[in-house]
């Protein structure tokens, strides 16, 4: 096995990887099976296959042999060649899935308090515009992500978790917060004119059959 280079863990049993980079591969690969036989990986969907296949249906794979100055380049361009799916960063060497401390979030947001992140310029926004507009397409692995997605259901509790945060969410914010004369005229102005298709009034009328009207339609229709 090389010293250094790009690696990837392949799921055996639906093609699916991990793709990293690493200074010893041996030593890696240690690291990735400690944690994962711990179920403590930083890739939770990594992590998740891995419960439900077992150490079995994986495979530690070197792709190439890359000398240490190379490392992140080299693993950005694999990762871009094939948007591996188990990544939680399609940036190489993001630290995006490391566990902190409380004593380091408390110090990184101390060193961040008051201050601001200085206005993006037009020229910051085109250069962005442009690398994802470059950015690769890969059309298998969106079909792929499709398939595996259609069809499948939330289970109960996960769904009276995201409806839960929905009504904070609501109630906290907007439903709360003031509007003001500008924010609402932005709204008209944009609804102003708008005409619906006859589809999508078919559409908003069955969603909306047999719901009960809201306070405010009870209060204006007693007035009428």
């Amino acid at each position: 096995m090389a010293e250094s280079g790009i690696y990837e863990i392949v799921n055996l049993v639906n093609g699916k990887r991990y793709v990293g980079s690493a200074v010893n591969l041996q030593v890696r690969w240690r690291q990735h099976r400690r944690l994962l036989r711990l179920d403590a990986h930083y890739s939770k969907h990594l992590q998740r296959a891995w419960n439900n296949h077992g150490e079995d249906g994986f495979e530690f794979r070197v792709i190439c042999a890359v000398d240490r100055e190379r490392l992140i380049e080299a693993e950005q361009a694999e990762i871009d060649r094939q948007w591996p799916e188990y990544n939680n960063c399609p940036t190489a060497g993001s630290s995006l899935g490391r566990k902190l401390s409380q004593e380091t979030r408390a110090k990184i947001g101390a060193s961040k308090a008051g201050k601001k992140l200085p206005p993006r310029t037009e020229e910051y926004r085109k250069k962005i515009s442009e690398l994802m507009k470059a950015r690769p397409i890969n059309l298998e692995r969106n079909a792929k992500m499709a398939a595996t997605k259609r069809g499948s259901k939330l289970a109960e509790p996960h769904k009276a978790k995201i409806a839960e945060g929905l009504q904070r969410s609501w109630d906290n914010g907007f439903r709360t917060r003031e509007k003001s004369p500008e924010w609402r005229e932005k709204i008209a102005a944009s609804l102003r004119g708008k005409k619906l298709t006859p589809e999508h009034r078919a559409a908003v009328s069955a969603a909306m059959k047999g719901k009960k009207r809201g306070p405010y339609k009870k209060r204006a229709a007693a007035s009428d």
